[in-house]
């Protein structure tokens, strides 16, 4: 098992607040979120590594949102950086 730390933000939707849990895989971060309310975002890291931000829609249906642009554009900078120090 892999432990995993969901990181809240203090906001007008609930107080700062961390969890971290055993998991197999990021997914398992899933029920750890049911009782969150909509429009609330949390930051799913792995030993201080960020993996994805997860947001809750405003809506009622309560989706969760997966948004690994952060970690993608990192890695996209870290790349144009190497192949311009190789050229």
């Amino acid at each position: 098992m892999i432990t995993y730390r969901l990181t809240f933000r203090n906001d007008h939707l609930g107080a700062a607040k961390y969890v971290e849990f055993e998991g197999r895989s990021p997914a398992d971060a899933l029920p750890h979120l049911a009782n969150e309310r909509p429009g609330r975002c949390a930051e799913l890291s792995h030993g201080g590594t960020h993996i994805a931000t997860l947001r809750r829609t405003a809506n009622a249906d309560g989706l969760w949102i997966v948004d690994q642009a952060d970690r993608i554009s990192r890695g996209a900078r870290e790349t144009d950086s190497v192949l311009s120090d190789s050229v």
